[in-house]
């Protein structure tokens, strides 16, 4: 199913969207990473997410992104994560962090 949206004139299909969603989270990963990295709130919810999984459990991170802080949380956790992302740079980034966890496989 194509949807399309209409802009200047121009017709955008969803994967023109998704392609420009891309991009931009590409561009933006570094300082996406320095903004949204750490959060009192999210800390919270992923200790009570890590507290209903069993041990070792195997998690996918869909949207990893750069993986932190919550890849990284569930790898110190004794989690075996793979993570998701459309961004090429976002996983580089992830790559980097959490390289020297054999348990987390950024695809």
């Amino acid at each position: 199913m194509r949807a399309r949206a209409r802009a200047r004139g121009m017709f955008v299909t969803t994967a023109d969207m998704k392609q420009l969603v891309v991009q931009g989270y590409d561009r933006i990963a570094d300082r996406y990473l320095e903004r949204y990295g750490g959060s009192a709130v999210r800390t919270r919810k992923l200790a009570e997410l890590c507290d209903g999984l069993p041990p070792g459990a195997r998690v996918l991170d869909l949207g990893c992104g750069a993986g932190v802080p919550v890849v990284q949380h569930l790898i110190a956790r004794g989690f075996a994560v793979t993570g998701v992302d459309a961004s090429a740079a976002q996983i580089e980034q992830r790559r980097a962090t959490c390289r020297r966890h054999s348990s987390s496989r950024p695809t």
